[in-house]
């Protein structure tokens, strides 16, 4: 599947100023992106992401490729969505677990070409917040039009700002991007490495023998190659 998304870091007090402006209309979801990679983070490093994402008590596992010819666009795919904490496939394919970043995230507005939503992240000992605006492919001036509404809000801690300097200026990395950044600084540094690669940073219903699981039905080659090498 093909997405499209801009997205913007957000100063904490402009965070708020968003989540208090839209209130309203909003609801919130909390979620955890488990990372899986290389200890030397080589998927990271050809723009590929390896997470399960857990939401409401089921975990999806998905492969995504951040490379694209399209700046906003990244190709993602779904292996399994079940209820149950399958690391089977990422295993397959040599990766361990490095880690997860847990996000509160609020849906600001949402039609059926495009879709608002503020992020707050917690990951690695940091804290981030994130607009990020996904959608439809040949729909980009729905993004413009949600800017009006954000800018408008945001005059209330920066007066110059307007929706077309939004769209122009987006500046942030995807989530993974940045969890691996930082971990890298924080090894590098010889800082410590919170929510590291072990049994604590599962969920409490997995057991080990899921944690080790690997299945020979996988095969890395055929995974990698369905996804990306068209």
């Amino acid at each position: 599947m093909l997405e499209f998304e801009k997205k913007w870091l957000l100063t904490q007090a402009e965070y708020e100023v968003l989540k208090l402006q839209f209130a309203g209309n909003s609801s919130t979801t909390v979620q955890t992106n488990y990372y899986f990679d290389t200890d030397d983070c080589s998927m990271n490093r050809q723009g590929i992401t390896c997470r399960i994402r857990g939401k409401n008590g089921r975990y999806r596992v998905t492969i995504k490729n951040h490379q694209m010819n399209h700046d906003d666009c990244s190709h993602e795919a779904t292996i399994a969505d079940t209820t149950q904490f399958d690391v089977s496939v990422f295993c397959a394919l040599g990766l361990r677990l490095q880690g997860e970043l847990i996000t509160e995230r609020t849906l600001l507005y949402e039609d059926a070409f495009c879709k608002a939503e503020l992020d707050k992240n917690q990951f690695l000992g940091c804290t981030d917040y994130e607009l990020e605006i996904e959608y439809a492919e040949g729909h980009a001036e729905c993004v413009l039009a949600v800017l009006e509404q954000v800018a408008y809000a945001l005059r209330s801690v920066n007066e110059d700002i307007t929706a077309k300097w939004l769209y122009i200026h987006t500046n942030a990395q995807s989530k993974s991007q940045r969890f691996f950044g930082r971990k890298t600084k924080l090894v590098e540094g010889g800082g410590e490495v919170q929510e590291n690669a072990d049994k604590n940073n599962v969920p409490n219903d997995v057991s080990p023998e899921q944690q080790s699981e690997k299945k020979e039905a996988y095969n890395p080659d055929e995974y990698l190659n369905k996804y990306f090498c068209d």
